[in-house]
């Protein structure tokens, strides 16, 4: 007997708060850090604001 595993597995996701809508979001990318913390926003509010991920800066 053989399990087809593709079915039952899960891909994980990664969800934060997005600063800028105020709600949860899976596409949300920390933008900001500084006093006020860690500043997460989601792609529509990113495309929005030109908010450009932390990890996509020079």
């Amino acid at each position: 007997m053989t399990v087809d595993t593709d079915q039952d597995t899960e891909l994980p996701r990664s969800i934060a708060w997005c600063s800028w809508h105020n709600g949860l979001s899976d596409t949300a990318r920390l933008v900001q850090t500084g006093e006020a913390g860690r500043l997460f926003a989601c792609r529509g509010c990113r495309l929005r604001h030109g908010l450009a991920p932390l990890a996509d800066q020079p």
